[in-house]
Formats: structure tokens, sequence, C-alpha cells
């Protein structure tokens, strides 16, 4: 379709609900355009200078044969010329570019970018994908990623392609030399950020019929000369640390014997609720910190009222379908589980101490939304978010220094692994490994098969510490035989600067 354009055809004619099929008289005649294909209108004034009209966006092409091959270059948006003139100008210029070099000078000059990216720039793009991706990275991913660009500073402005092998072996040796771990993330992070690029480069090259700017990854030097620690290395310094391990049963005992006793003493039920619970589920620490209660979100077939009233965006807990959702996951997907009736009898208890310290206080409503509150009126995020304190404590004085958060979830798998001897299947479906056959939909049969693994595995950790099982068993269950309830110890000093010596001698 060709007729001489001017700023009225193209601006008031040209729409991507109507295609112009010819001209009678001099005007244009259209048709429907239902699917909104794009099209171009050309210019019979310049040849090979036309619109392309696509839906919300009107731009200026120059196309050109050379050597029997058709070379389209964008002059640019319609909205970016005040005359027409002015694009034909552009036009012609590229046009002269095609037929010296026979390429699209805008990917000639995509290339010689590609061909000029530091690694800042790389790792820059690679955080907005991140953060812009349909399954964007979670805070501490990209909390990680940032410091790994900081670490990398000294490259900032240096080129990708600059970069030679000994000088990334020599800058990683070094790094590692007093931080393995950090150092071997922060090299993978900026491997895979280049990674990105080239992989973009390299469809860019390809559509439009030209040569990579930027060919080789020189991070990948790292994986050639076998840098980076096996998994069967790493399991042996772990092991040799004894770093990420789970408790055994006689363990799981002491700290839970612990954090009951904990739990009754200086307003930590939230911080040992919390604890136990994840021991229970077997979650990560970041998954049940924000669990609200389901009856405060917008009931089935009510349209919520905002994203924090609608229960497919926000992690709740129902006590009476027995039944919890956690919406974030690592893996992006929502996990679905059963209460074990343990586990129900000790949130029922948490619920109505909730409903009975805050009934005639301020701020009770905000309060009541989350299963674990925060203590503090000031807390941003409304419900506990920190236990490692917490946990120190309770390890310290289970006689189980270094425990962390991720062991207890450790602990957890093995022992429904070992203990439980539940089916591989179900332990990644209480644990909610990234497989394509986990999900948070059940038939009433599997949902059956979960709840009876998950209060399997309740008993086997509970029963370990018989005064907590004493105090959760379900009803008509039986008693154990119980040790005297754990002695806490005297309570270490808070660090920090020493509080004020009052008038009086009080403080």
């Amino acid at each position: 379709m060709k007729i001489e354009l001017n700023k009225r055809i193209i601006l008031d004619q040209l729409r991507i609900d109507e295609k112009p099929v010819g001209v009678v008289d001099g005007k244009m005649v259209f048709e429907p355009n239902p699917k909104k294909a794009p099209y171009i209108v050309f210019d019979t004034k310049l040849v090979g200078f036309g619109v392309k009209v696509s839906a919300g966006r009107k731009t200026f092409v120059m196309q050109k044969k050379v050597a029997g091959r058709v070379v389209k270059a964008k002059v640019g948006d319609v909205s970016d010329f005040a005359k027409l003139e002015d694009a034909r100008t552009k036009a012609t210029e590229l046009s002269l570019s095609i037929r010296q070099t026979g390429s699209n000078p805008n990917a000639e000059r995509r290339r010689l970018i590609a061909s000029e990216i530091t690694l800042g720039d790389a790792m820059a793009r690679y955080l907005t994908h991140l953060k812009n991706r349909k399954n964007p990275a979670t805070e501490n991913t990209i909390k990680g990623f940032e410091r790994s660009e900081r670490k990398l500073s000294f490259w900032k402005s240096r080129r990708v392609k600059s970069l030679a092998s000994d000088e990334i072996k020599e800058k990683f040796d070094e790094l590692a030399a007093t931080a393995r771990t950090a150092t071997e993330q922060t090299f993978r992070w900026a491997s895979v950020s280049v990674e990105h690029v080239l992989s973009l480069e390299a469809v860019n090259a390809q559509s439009e019929g030209r040569q990579p700017g930027l060919l080789a990854n020189p991070f990948k030097t790292l994986v050639h000369l076998g840098c980076y620690r096996t998994r069967a290395e790493l399991e042996t310094e772990w092991e040799k640390n004894r770093m990420r391990k789970p408790m055994d049963l006689a363990e799981v005992g002491r700290f839970l014997e612990a954090v009951w006793a904990k739990r009754f003493v200086n307003d930590n039920d939230t911080g040992c609720d919390f604890i136990l619970l994840m021991l229970l589920w077997g979650c990560r620490k970041s998954e049940h910190a924000g669990l609200v209660w389901r009856e405060i979100l917008a009931p089935e077939g009510r349209e919520p009222k905002s994203p924090q009233d609608d229960p497919f965006k926000v992690s709740w807990l129902d006590l009476s379908e027995g039944a919890l959702r956690f919406h974030k996951t690592k893996n992006q997907r929502p996990h679905k589980l059963p209460l074990g009736p343990c586990a129900q009898k000790l949130l029922q208890m948490r619920q109505q101490a909730q409903s009975e310290r805050w009934a005639n206080k301020e701020g009770f409503v905000k309060k009541r939304r989350f299963v674990f509150p925060a203590q503090s009126e000031a807390s941003k995020a409304g419900h506990y978010v920190n236990s490692n304190d917490l946990l120190e404590r309770l390890a310290d004085e289970a006689g189980l220094p270094g425990i962390t958060q991720h062991d207890i979830r450790r602990t957890f798998g093995q022992i429904a692994q070992n203990h439980a001897a539940l089916a591989p299947h179900l332990v990644k479906r209480l644990l909610n490994h990234a497989n394509g056959d986990v999900t948070d939909r059940y038939t009433q049969a599997e949902w059956g098969m979960v709840k009876d693994a998950i209060t399997k595995v309740e008993e086997i950790i509970l029963k370990a510490a018989p005064n907590v099982w004493n105090a959760l068993r379900p009803e008509g269950a039986e008693e154990l035989p119980a040790p005297e309830p754990h002695q806490l110890k005297p309570t270490r000093p808070r660090p920090g600067r020493p509080r004020k010596q009052l008038v009086g001698g009080d403080v």
C-alpha cells in the first residue's frame, strides 16, 4: 500500500482497527482489521520510507533491498518528529548507510553497544530483569544480588570482553581466601548476568542478520577451571564445620523442652510458637511469618475490598478448615497444608490468648489480623519477623549452639524421611520442593493422605519432648511419662548501653 504521506493521514486516518487496502480518487479505502495486525503504509515521495502502525504505536521505517536481501531500519516514533520532512531526511541518511554497508545501521549500533557493555551495565540489566520478570525475585534474592554488585564494584566500568581469564581467576582466589561461599555466590551472579546479556544479544543478532557484538562469557572460566566447590565437597565441609546439621530426635527433645519452658516467660509465646510451628510444618522462615487468620479475609464468593483482603494474595490459616496456605514461597507457587491436631490445638490457644490480650486495647484489629503479631506498635510489617536472637538463646538452653532456622526445616525433612518413613513424593509435598507434582490443589483422597503424613511427623517430633506432647496431645491420646520441666538459665544481660539509673535507685 502506497500513498504520499502527510501528517493528516498519519495522525488522523491510520488506525490499528482499520487497514488501508487501496486508493480511490486520491483517498484511501479501509477494511476492518479485527485482529489488530500491524501494517505498513509506504510513501510515494521517498522510496522505501513508510509508517508502521501497530497497537498503541506509529513508527517511521526505512526499507531497502541490498544484494537481493531486504534490510529494514527504524527511523523513529512518529511523535519524535515535529515535521514529516525531518523524518524523511533521517530516512534518507539511513538509506545511504544501508546501501554502503548492506546492514541495518541500528543493528550495527546495537552490536557496538553490546561489544562495549561493562560488567556494571550487565549486572544492572539482570537486576532489572529479576525485579520485572513474570515471577519477580524475592526480596532476599535482590539483596543478595545487590551485595554481589557492591563486591565487584572495582570492575563496574570494565568492558566484559576486556576481562581476561587469568584476571578473573586471580581475583576469585584472592576473595575466596577469606570468604569462600560469598565469593562463589558473587561470581555466579556476575556470570549469570553476562549470560543474560549474551542470550539477548544472540537473539537480536540472528533476527538482524549480523554477528553478535559479544561472543563469550569470561566468567565461565571459573567453571572450566573447577574453581567452584562440588556438592560432595560442600557436604564434607558442612559436616566438618557442623553446618547444615539437622537435629536428631534426642536433640529435638531437648530443644522443644527449652522452647516450651521459654514460652511462658517474658511474653515469649509468639516467638516460641513461631519456632515450634516452623518445626511442625517444615516451612521456610519467611513463609509463615505473615500468616493471617482466614476469617478476617473476604469470604468465598465475595469480591475482596483490597489485595490485603484477598485470600489468593496473602498467606492465611483457617482453624475451621484445619488448613494453612502459604502465598509466597521460594518456588513462587502457593503451598497448602493440613494442620496436625497438635498444631491446631496450639493455634487455638494462640487465638484465644490474642482475643483476651487485646480485646480492650487500641490497635486490636491490626493485632488480630496476624497469627504471629509484632510486639511493637511501630512495626511496619505488623507481624513477627526475626527469630534469630530467640533461636540463639533457645539453642544455648538446649546445648545445641549454631542451630539455624533452616536447620529446623532440615530436621523436619529428616524425620519425615527416616523416622516417619514417608514416601519421597509425600516428603516433597510437605516441604514444597520445586517439582511439577507439588501443588496446593488436592483431591479429597490426596488431602487425607497428606494430613495423615503431617500428623505422623508431628507426633514423632512432639513425643521426643514429653512435656510438650502432654500439653498439646489430641483428646484421647496417651499421656507420656515426663521429666521435670526444663529449668531456664539465668537471663543474660542485654547487649548495648546500660539502662539509666533513676532517682531513688530504681532501674
